[in-house]
C-alpha cells in the first residue's frame, strides 16, 4: 500500500519541476544570447543619457558582431568577471517589459542570467604606456552656473603627487574603488560630513580607444595609502552640461 501511494506523489513532483523549467509560460519573455566578453572594462551608465552614475561595465560583442556595454560588472547573475580574460557566454535573458508589461525608464529592460560559459581564455590587459603613481583624491561638487538648468554632481578630483597633473573623475571611474572605499572620502561625526583627502597608489594606462566619451585611459586602484581630514568643501563649477558628462 505504501509503495502504491509514493508513485503518484513522485510523478506530481517531477511534473511540477518540469513545469517550473518550461519557459513557454512566460509569453516569449525569455531568450538566449551568446556574447563575447572582452578582457578589459569600459565605463557606462545604467541611466538614460549617461547622466547619473557612471561605473565600470563589461565590454561585450554580440552574435552580430556589434559592440555593447549593457553589462555592469555584477549584472549577469551567476557570473563573476575577471579582467584579462576573454569569455564566450550563453545568457538566459528575460525581457522585463514582456514579462510584467511595465517599462523601467532608468533601468535595463532585461535581466541577465548565466546559462553556461562556452569558453574562457586568458589574454591579459594592455600594459603599453602604463605608469604607477600616487594620487591625492577628494570629493568635489560640479555645479551648473547657467540660467536654463540647475544641477549638482558629485565627482572626484585626483592630483598626481609631484606633478601638476589633475583628473576630474566620475565617482567610480577608478577601477577597484568600491562603494565602501568611496565612503572613506567623507568622515561623519555629530557635525555631519567632513571632507577627506585620500592618498592612493593607482595605475594609469592609455586605452586604444575611448572607454567613455572623452576618457582615453584606465585608472586602476592598487592600494589605499592613507587619508587626511580637510577643513572645508571643495567646489568646482562648470558652465556647460557637456563639460563633465
Amino acid at each position: 500500500m505504501k509503495s502504491w501511494i509514493r508513485i503518484p506523489i513522485m510523478m506530481l513532483v517531477v511534473a511540477m519541476a518540469a513545469s517550473s523549467c518550461d519557459d513557454s509560460s512566460d509569453d516569449g519573455a525569455t531568450t538566449y544570447w551568446t556574447v563575447t566578453i572582452e578582457p578589459e572594462y569600459v565605463l557606462s551608465s545604467p541611466y538614460w543619457g549617461g547622466w547619473g552614475l557612471v561605473t565600470p561595465h563589461m565590454e561585450a560583442i554580440n552574435e552580430r558582431g556589434d559592440r555593447t556595454d549593457l553589462y555592469g560588472l555584477e549584472e549577469i547573475e551567476g557570473f563573476t568577471y575577471e579582467e584579462g580574460y576573454r569569455y564566450q557566454l550563453q545568457l538566459r535573458v528575460v525581457d522585463k517589459f514582456k514579462k510584467t508589461g511595465q517599462y523601467f525608464a532608468d533601468a535595463s529592460q532585461y535581466e541577465f542570467y548565466l546559462n553556461k560559459i562556452i569558453s574562457k581564455e586568458y589574454v591579459g590587459i594592455r600594459q603599453e604606456g602604463r605608469r604607477d603613481v600616487e594620487m591625492d583624491v577628494e570629493e568635489v561638487r560640479v555645479r551648473s552656473t547657467n540660467d536654463y538648468e540647475s544641477w549638482e554632481y558629485i565627482a572626484l578630483l585626483g592630483k598626481v603627487i609631484g606633478t601638476d597633473e589633475t583628473f576630474l573623475l566620475h565617482p567610480f571611474e577608478i577601477y577597484g574603488l568600491t562603494y565602501v572605499d568611496f565612503q572613506m572620502l567623507m568622515d561623519r561625526d555629530e557635525r555631519g560630513s567632513i571632507p577627506v583627502r585620500v592618498r592612493m597608489k593607482v595605475s594609469i594606462t592609455p586605452s586604444e580607444k575611448p572607454i567613455y566619451p572623452n576618457i582615453n585611459q584606465r585608472i586602476r586602484l592598487i592600494e589605499v595609502l592613507g587619508k587626511q581630514q580637510l577643513e572645508c568643501d571643495s567646489i568646482i563649477y562648470r558652465d556647460k552640461y557637456e563639460a563633465f558628462i
